[in-house]
C-alpha cells in the first residue's frame, strides 16, 4: 500500500544524540570513567555512573568495592562527578564470615563537617562468640564513634579515609577495647538526597548530638612584666642587754 503524502517521516533519535566523556572526581585525578549519550547536556546533571574501585586504583584487592559517581557539572563535550556511593560487593562479605564469630550489620546517618549528610552502614565481625551484653557495647560504642569521626571530616576527607582504609582503622583501634574485633568494614558509605525538610531536621539533630569541633584561636603572647628586684634595708641587730 502507498504512503499517503500526509505520512510523518520517522526520525532517528540516537542521530540527534552526542556522546559525552565522564570524569571521575578530583579524589580519582579525574580518571575517564566512560561515555554516556544526551540529546540535552542538561539531562546528564544527576546522571549516575558505577565502576570497581580496580579499575581506578589498578589494585586487585580494590575489586571487591564498587564506586557510583553522579554528574555534577558538564563543560564543553565533558561530564565531571562526585562520589554518590562507595560499597562492597555483596559476595565478598559472605566470604569474609566464618563459623564461630559474630557479624554485626549496622547502620547510622550522620553529618560531615562541611553538613551533608550521608548513610553509613559498617559491619563488624567478632574473633569468637560472644553476648548479647558485649554486641549491645559495641553497637553503642560504633554509633558515637561513627558520629564523631565522620562530623570532623569533610566529605571529600571522608571518601578518601573509607577508599584507603584509614577509616576502619580508626574504628577497629577503638572498638577492640572493647572486644577483639576480627574486622570492621564500612560496607556502604552512601551521600543522602531526601527532602529539604526531613533533611534539614535530621540534620538539626545531630548537630546537637555531636556539634562541629570549633577551632581555638591561640591568644596574642603576652610579655609578661620585668622582675625588678628591690633593696632590702638591712636590719639592725638589737643589743642585749647586759
Amino acid at each position: 500500500m502507498a504512503k499517503g503524502k500526509n505520512a510523518t517521516k520517522t526520525v532517528d533519535k540516537w542521530k540527534k544524540k552526542k556522546w559525552f566523556k565522564v570524569f571521575a572526581s578530583k579524589e580519582f585525578n579525574e580518571a575517564p570513567l566512560g561515555e554516556t549519550p544526551t540529546t540535552d547536556p542538561a539531562n546528564l546533571m544527576g546522571r549516575t555512573l558505577k565502576t570497581s574501585l580496580m579499575n581506578l586504583t589498578g589494585s586487585m584487592q580494590k575489586q571487591n568495592i564498587n564506586m557510583t559517581f553522579e554528574v555534577i557539572d558538564v563543560k564543553g563535550e565533558s561530564a565531571y562527578t562526585s562520589v554518590k556511593q562507595y560499597a562492597l560487593v555483596p559476595s565478598s562479605i559472605k566470604r569474609k564470615v566464618r563459623r564461630q564469630k559474630d557479624k554485626l550489620d549496622l547502620s547510622f546517618v550522620c553529618l560531615t563537617k562541611d553538613d551533608i549528610l550521608v548513610r553509613i552502614k559498617p559491619m563488624l565481625i567478632t574473633n569468637s562468640k560472644t553476648t548479647s551484653q558485649v554486641k549491645t557495647a559495641l553497637t553503642k560504642a560504633t554509633f558515637a564513634n561513627v558520629l564523631t569521626l565522620v562530623r570532623a571530616l569533610e566529605y571529600k576527607t571522608l571518601v578518601s579515609d573509607v577508599v584507603n582504609y584509614k577509616f576502619q582503622r580508626a574504628l577497629r583501634n577503638t572498638l577492640n577495647k572493647i572486644y577483639p574485633l576480627k574486622l570492621a568494614e564500612v560496607r556502604v558509605l552512601d551521600r543522602l538526597k531526601e527532602d529539604l525538610k526531613k533533611q534539614s531536621s535530621l540534620a538539626e539533630r545531630i548537630k546537637q548530638i555531636v556539634p562541629k569541633k570549633e577551632v581555638h584561636k591561640k591568644k596574642p603572647f603576652e610579655k609578661k612584666p620585668e622582675f625588678k628586684a628591690t633593696e632590702e634595708k638591712p636590719v639592725e641587730e638589737k643589743k642585749e642587754d647586759k
